[in-house]
């Protein structure tokens, strides 16, 4: 790595290092709805991310970060431009932050959350007393 750049494993002191990061690239394969998306993008970090699982529905291709177009074999090549892109284009990258932000107050904020937990627990039960 660059004297710019910081990888790491773990680490207990996320939003320390989300205020550090410019970009989060996030490599799964498998992924349910990953955390780590939403909270990268609440710190105003635009995502780099594999389409794997519900991956591609935490964030806005283009607008609040870039999906790639596949997970399994991992696309180097598309990783390093879309890397590159944000990490030069600073314009790009801001108009990215901002968005990121704003995405994930709207789509992932505790209303919203327990908002689609309800109607979903509400339909199911609807479903259960149709049948």
């Amino acid at each position: 790595p660059s004297p710019n750049t910081t990888l790491f494993r773990s680490s207990t002191a996320v939003d320390f290092w989300l205020s550090k990061a410019d970009v989060v690239l996030h490599t799964s394969r498998h992924e349910g709805l990953p955390n780590a998306i939403v909270e990268a993008q609440l710190a105003g970090c635009p995502v780099v991310v594999t389409p794997a699982g519900g991956t591609p529905g935490a964030l806005i291709h283009g607008e609040s970060g870039i999906c790639l177009s596949a997970n399994d074999p991992f696309p180097f090549d598309e990783a390093l431009d879309a890397l590159s892109l944000l990490l030069n284009d600073c314009d790009l990258r801001e108009r990215m932050e901002h968005a990121a932000i704003r995405h994930a107050m709207q789509e992932f904020s505790l209303e919203k959350t327990l908002s689609n937990t309800m109607a979903l627990l509400c339909g199911s039960a609807d479903a259960r007393d149709e049948s």
